[in-house]
């Protein structure tokens, strides 16, 4: 990320629209890390930063649900 959030929002916008069923642990995971790093002081007043939080709550919340209904079906 390296402190270019422009960038880091650029990087992952492709994996944001992933369909649910196909979001892997490794994503997001990864995205859990990206997460914690976007909550350093440094990026508490940037918009990017909270846009991009809660893209990756929606992210993981969907993972997770397409998840849950899988295990039902199964």
């Amino acid at each position: 990320m390296m402190g270019d959030l422009h960038g880091a929002a650029e990087q992952i916008s492709p994996v944001m629209s992933m369909p649910p069923e196909l979001r892997m642990a490794t994503v997001t995971n990864y995205l859990v890390e990206m997460d914690a790093r976007l909550r350093d002081k440094r990026f508490h007043r940037s918009d990017i930063a909270s846009d991009l939080r809660e893209q990756i709550r929606e992210f993981n919340a969907a993972a997770l649900s397409a998840d849950q209904v899988a295990e039902e079906d199964g």
